[in-house]
């Protein structure tokens, strides 16, 4: 697979991969993608059933603890996503 990444929404770069960890701020894993053969994925997010358990299978001794927030009780500017730290 090809991961492409940006900085900033600016110098996008293609990185071929077989296997993508995506971090928050605070360097919490909050998305696992993985290609066990060619173009058959399997994904995982932060908060679904097995996540830690997809983290420990892949060597990644993290404990992540996710919160649903209701987005009733979130505000955010116009065209800005607030992320925990700033809320």
């Amino acid at each position: 697979m090809i991961a492409e990444i940006h900085d900033k929404l600016s110098n996008p770069r293609r990185v071929q991969c077989s296997r993508v960890v995506i971090r928050d701020v605070f360097d919490n894993p909050i998305v696992i993608v993985l290609e066990h053969a060619p173009g058959q994925y399997f994904y995982k997010c932060a908060g679904e059933p097995g996540f830690d358990r997809t983290l420990d299978a892949l060597g990644i001794k993290e404990t992540v603890v996710s919160e649903v927030l209701d987005p009733a009780q979130v505000q955010s500017p116009p065209g800005q996503l607030l992320v925990p730290g700033n809320l």
